[in-house]
């Protein structure tokens, strides 16, 4: 198989199933794609070599109506319009293509808008009157890409959409009702069913969950129900009078912390010394986007980038921290010494009839392998080439 996949090989095969598919094939479609990626050093590579093209949604954008749209809606503006105001899902691909929102304003000709790289208080307010025009109602918190930003500048959601002079949406009228009220209704309701009523025939059950944190405790608090008879957490029956608790698991749950995630607002247990924000990775994901839009992460990225030359010379050949003293002999008797045996593999793959680098490589180690001992069928050379000395 070794002989089979070389660059010629691998690039006939995805041309064969691209004419089977008739579109650029996925990464996953492709049986040698791992082998592809690596050999082309990556994917997309791998497939420009092929002859496929326009690989990418962005890679389809009209800069010339582009430059039009964005200039009528400058001069309807009297400004350099931000991502929000030209839409956001459009600019994003547009970022994409252009590295970033201000590259193409000045492609346009057009003045960056400080908006596009830091928020100010005009510029949310401005933000969220443009997309509540777009979609012709008040923006929910979730639905607004920079509501990080909010917070900055505003006390809460609803001070930020009555200063923008939007109208606030409406809330569930069930908040508005007092304690007293609450738990007059749930002994009301005891009264009529002669026993205490279980939780789904409480109409109000998500705000007595809500404020009393468990349906056992909102009873026990309403005088339906003793608390040595059953675990404020769970509701089983506790074997001790006196406990709250029926075991370690549900006490250590009553005292475990919880967090209110930056994106949709929902509640996760986390300990307050984490520095996790966000409840699953989707979110995380969303965060992280929003950082890099908002340039969370433009000082980090110049100090990678003017770092990046000194590390890399540092690290190549035989500076590198893993490289090791190899000997070997080649299929026409000539001996070569290297440090690095991946990096001489790479600088002379023409000497190994038409493997790849990691071919290549795979087959010098397992016949060190093969004379520690470690194998259980040992080879002793590698396409005429054979190991004579080597140091860990």
């Amino acid at each position: 198989m070794s002989e089979k996949l070389t660059e010629s090989f691998l690039i006939s095969e995805v041309k064969k199933l691209g004419v089977e598919l008739g579109r650029t094939p996925k990464y996953k479609e492709f049986k040698y794609s791992r082998t592809a990626a690596k050999t082309f050093n990556s994917w997309n590579n791998f497939l420009s070599e092929a002859g496929f093209k326009e690989l990418h949604n962005w890679e389809k954008i009209d800069l010339d109506n582009l430059k039009l749209e964005v200039i009528e809606m400058t001069n309807k503006l009297g400004h350099s319009p931000t991502m929000v105001e030209f839409g956001f899902s459009k600019a994003v691909s547009i970022s994409n293509k252009y590295k970033s929102w201000g590259n193409f304003l000045s492609l346009c000709g057009l003045p960056p808008s400080d908006k596009s790289n830091k928020h100010t208080k005009e510029s949310l307010l401005s933000d969220v009157r443009a997309l509540a025009k777009r979609l012709n109602k008040t923006p929910l918190k979730s639905e607004f890409p920079f509501r990080e930003s909010v917070l900055y500048y505003f006390e809460s959601w609803d001070e930020f959409i009555l200063s923008a002079g939007l109208v606030p949406p409406k809330k569930n009228r069930s908040v508005s009702i007092s304690d007293d009220q609450l738990i007059k209704e749930v002994r009301s309701l005891a009264n009529d069913l002669k026993r205490v009523p279980k939780s789904k025939e409480f109409k109000r059950y998500s705000t007595a969950r809500e404020r009393y944190k468990t349906w056992t405790f909102f009873l026990i608090t309403a005088g339906l129900e003793r608390p040595e008879d059953k675990c404020i957490v769970c509701g089983k029956e506790v074997r001790r009078k006196g406990n709250k608790f029926c075991s370690r698991k549900c006490y250590a749950k009553s005292k475990q912390n919880t967090k209110e995630c930056v994106v949709c607002g929902k509640s996760f247990a986390e300990p307050p010394s984490s520095d996790k924000v966000c409840c699953s990775p989707s979110c995380g994901k969303e965060h992280r986007q929003q950082l890099q839009f908002s340039g969370a992460y433009d000082k980090a990225n110049q100090k990678w980038l003017a770092e990046k030359e000194k590390y890399f010379a540092d690290h190549k050949g035989n500076k590198h921290p893993n490289a090791k003293y190899w000997k070997i002999k080649s299929p026409t008797g000539k001996t070569y010494e290297t440090v690095n045996l991946k990096d001489f593999i790479r600088q002379n793959i023409e000497l190994f009839d038409g493997s790849t680098v990691r071919q290549a490589f795979d087959g010098i180690v397992k016949i060190k392998a093969s004379e520690q001992g470690k194998r259980k069928r040992p080879v002793k050379s590698y396409k005429g080439w054979t190991l004579l000395d080597w140091k860990d």
